[in-house]
């Protein structure tokens, strides 16, 4: 039996009348969420006493939340805005790690050859060290940074490498995991090898271009960076330990360290490059992601600490890679979960790894003790 057209009529309003409703609360309970997030977002830069801060949330593909807050640059009151630039440091690591993947694809690296398959008049121990040790930090090759962890031990690259040339490995490799520079250095030199270019010329052509990342380049304090944040640390008061003042940070990176650190980006940038890559616009093929995010094993078994030039949050569920610089800028990828959480602070010490977690938890329930344990662990 038909429906009579009035029938038909009110059926159709009541589902869109439904439907609406339905949207409208979908929409209240992501506000109310965001909500949430900034008050802790807030939370944490006043604890941790952070001057300024970005944050940007990839969710199926899109950046689903975003933020600029605090202080860009204390001496002159300028505030954080989308497009203001901080130092991630270390963090660029994850950048090297895709170009390596990425001259896998090409077939120009493979994972386990010696390094020695690229570079020539390298120490002996050094020369059966394979990329993938390399990108994992289990080579056991000594750091060319000095006992402070600081200052590279020579001022260039020739003169670095010649000095960590005649220092003892530091373990047998593969026997554990000991973070240094001189992995990245060498990681860096395949690169130049194999392509005729350096790191920066290799990533900003195949990584930062093709993602369009406006807003991302190379430097440290000696270089004038367009909206670039001034960095920050607390220091000990000369007359009273228990009290700590404010200084800048005057940031230098050698030129031949650049595939170690070096970079300065925007967490609207980052987060479309964490896109661009979980969407095989700059790694094609999906096993090289997953080698990526695989984490190796020592030679008793025991997994490492690192993936492939990522560390690594290992645990039963929600395990996460992250990139993470300076003690200031963190970004960490959940693929499991299909979440990506970019934050960039302008304060050495601030750690926004540690609360990344507590960030991710609004998107997963399964998180939800992570805020609460941090806090009460304060």
């Amino acid at each position: 039996m038909r429906k009579c057209r009035p029938c038909q009529a009110f059926a159709l309003l009541a589902l869109c009348a439904a439907t609406i409703d339905a949207q409208s609360t979908s929409r209240t309970r992501a506000e109310a969420r965001d909500d949430s997030l900034r008050t802790y977002l807030q939370t944490e830069m006043r604890e941790r006493k952070i001057p300024g801060l970005q944050v940007a949330i990839v969710r199926g593909g899109r950046i689903v939340f975003r933020g600029a807050y605090g202080i860009a640059n204390l001496q002159y009151a300028l505030p954080v805005t989308d497009t203001t630039v901080f130092s991630i440091n270390s963090a660029t690591k994850s950048f090297t790690a895709v170009a390596i993947l990425q001259l896998v694809e090409q077939g120009q690296v493979d994972l386990a050859a010696p390094v020695s398959r690229y570079l020539d008049s390298l120490p002996t121990a050094w020369q059966p060290v394979t990329i993938r040790q390399l990108l994992s930090h289990v080579s056991g090759i000594p750091d060319l940074l000095n006992a402070s962890g600081d200052l590279a031990i020579g001022e260039t690259e020739s003169d670095a490498l010649r000095r960590v040339a005649r220092l003892p490995m530091a373990f047998v490799t593969g026997e554990r995991f000991q973070y240094n520079q001189t992995n990245f250095l060498l990681l860096g030199r395949v690169i130049r090898k194999c392509t005729g270019q350096s790191f920066l010329q290799f990533a900003t052509q195949q990584q930062l271009k093709t993602v369009g990342m406006r807003y991302t380049g190379f430097g440290d304090s000696r270089d004038v960076i367009r909206n670039k944040s001034q960095s920050y640390r607390f220091v000990p008061v000369a007359d009273d330990t228990a009290s700590r003042q404010l200084t800048n940070v005057f940031e230098q990176f050698p030129d031949y360290l650049r595939s170690a650190a070096g970079m300065n980006s925007t967490a609207e940038d980052v987060a479309r490059w964490i896109i661009a890559l979980q969407a095989r616009q700059l790694l094609k093929h999906p096993e090289s992601l997953a080698a990526m995010w695989t984490v190796p094993s020592w030679n008793d078994g025991r997994p490492n600490v690192w993936a492939l030039g990522w560390p690594a949050i290992r645990r039963p569920a929600h395990r996460a890679f992250g990139g993470i610089g300076g003690g200031r800028s963190a970004f960490f990828v959940y693929p499991d979960d299909d979440l990506a959480i970019v934050v960039l602070t302008n304060l050495s010490g601030g750690s926004p790894q540690d609360f990344m977690d507590g960030l991710a938890s609004f998107y997963l329930p399964g998180l939800v003790g992570s805020r609460r344990a941090r806090s009460e662990s304060r």
